[in-house]
């Protein structure tokens, strides 16, 4: 067994307003080594059990320790990295990144880019669009 404490940076593009950005990150992960070939190598669906998911088969007399640094820092990197929380991302009619100064844009369709400032009215808005109440 072996515990693998990693720390690292990562840059990244936010997904809402691409700018670039760093972020630190600490990634924790237990993995249990075992010798012999993995049981589920040739298996198109399996059913793993939960003590399966933390085991890395290995053959010979060395173990590749670079599979379970490199898991624990791919599972530790948001699938959408934000530049933070409440980014406000791109004008969907300017361009302008909103983050930095405001613009002078009206919004009013919805769409994946409109703020939602007024809840009631987005989903006013997406039931009209759906076919729903009026």
């Amino acid at each position: 067994m072996v515990r693998f404490n990693v720390q690292f940076s990562a840059a990244f593009i936010c997904v809402r307003c691409l700018g670039g950005f760093t972020r630190d990150f600490k990634a924790d992960l237990l993995l249990s080594y075992v010798q012999g070939t993995d049981p589920y190598l040739n298996v198109e669906k399996v059913n793993l059990k939960k003590t399966d998911i933390d085991k890395v088969y290995y053959t010979g007399n060395h173990i590749d320790l670079g599979i379970g640094i490199r898991e624990a820092i791919i599972l530790s990197i948001p699938i959408a990295p934000l530049c933070k929380k409440d980014c406000a991302g791109l004008c969907p009619v300017c361009g302008k990144n909103r983050n930095k100064s405001a613009c002078k844009c009206k919004v009013e369709s919805v769409g994946l880019f409109t703020p939602v400032t007024d809840k009631k009215a987005v989903r006013k808005k997406v039931k009209q669009r759906q076919g729903g109440t009026r």
